[in-house]
């Protein structure tokens, strides 16, 4: 199930879960990471991949359909909170841009890389293609219980 901040149900679906391949993540860094938490120590952006390779972030997650790539990327801020810590996250898509409607079209568990100018969380969505006219929802928890929900982001596909 899939709840906005105020734990209203926004979708729900089922699922098959092997146990050999999938593991519950464990939060590694100290202390509960929380809503306010999150916030507080994460930048976060839409990163957008042009047709030709090339790549720059961006304000809103508006997408066309020559594109096959769509990330939301986080960089933490502060790195005593977050530096190690797993995010699962699912990404839905809906034709019609009814969330009623949505499918569970890719879920992961991430924690952030780390580059020369710091740590990024990198939550991607990586079309077979190009991607699909219509609504993409990035959902993140820090596990996927959903108990603590970090984001629920939209990327609309025109």
């Amino acid at each position: 199930m899939v709840y906005d901040l105020a734990g209203n149900v926004l979708a729900d679906s089922t699922c098959t879960v092997e146990t050999e391949s999938y593991v519950t993540p464990e939060p590694v860094a100290e202390g509960d990471v929380t809503e306010d938490s999150w916030a507080n120590a994460v930048n976060p952006y839409w990163y957008y991949y042009h047709a030709d390779g090339d790549s720059s972030s961006m304000e809103t997650g508006d997408y066309t359909t020559d594109e096959s790539i769509i990330e939301y990327t986080c960089e933490v801020l502060d790195e005593s909170l977050l530096s190690y810590f797993p995010v699962y996250y699912e990404v839905w898509y809906t034709a019609d841009g009814d969330m009623d409607n949505a499918e569970e079209v890719h879920s992961a568990t991430i924690t952030p890389t780390e580059y020369s100018n710091g740590y990024f969380y990198e939550f991607q969505y990586v079309a077979d293609d190009t991607l699909d006219a219509g609504t993409y929802y990035l959902v993140g928890a820090t596990d996927s219980t959903g108990d603590v929900l970090l984001f629920f982001e939209t990327a609309t596909v025109v």
